[in-house]
């Protein structure tokens, strides 16, 4: 009896795992600390626990029709450019991840990097549109610019 390689056709289904990314957040400490909780409030996650002296943050995402929720870690450590922040996502009961991990830590990622830029400070596309970059100092634009990796100073 020969089998053709046509004849088995195995459905591929994604299974249950858990993601980490690691990512470097330019800013101090106290102030990658307070965004990240600030974020997972935002983002309707329930904020299980927060220990500053350790650097660890425990989320839990709510349940959906597509989920039975996910527990994230957040682990921060001081980094020689900012906060070295490593997120963890897994899965709670569920069998399939269905990519709802990548996007937990995608979003918290995206919210902590928009208030760690609105309190410190960070090089953004100019608003004028004048620029390539324009410095925002945590409160306002400065005149600080630069085209190309070369600054310049511009007044809006």
């Amino acid at each position: 009896m020969t089998f053709s390689a046509a004849a088995f056709v195995v459905n591929t289904v994604p299974v249950a795992m858990s993601k980490s990314e690691t990512r470097v957040v330019p800013g101090t400490y106290d102030d990658v600390f307070r965004a990240v909780c600030d974020a997972a409030t935002a983002d309707a996650m329930t904020l299980k626990s927060a220990e500053p002296g350790t650097g660890l943050i425990r989320l839990s995402s709510l349940a959906s029709m597509a989920t039975w929720g996910e527990n994230l870690d957040v682990n921060l450590r001081p980094a020689a450019s900012g906060v070295e922040v490593t997120i963890n996502s897994s899965l709670k009961f569920d069998l399939v991840d269905w990519g709802r991990n990548r996007e937990n830590i995608e979003k918290l990622f995206r919210r902590v990097a928009g208030l760690v830029t609105a309190t410190s400070g960070a090089w953004l596309p100019d608003p004028s549109a004048r620029h390539e970059l324009r410095w925002w100092d945590g409160s306002r634009w400065t005149e600080n610019v630069s085209d190309s990796g070369r600054p310049g100073v511009d007044t809006l």
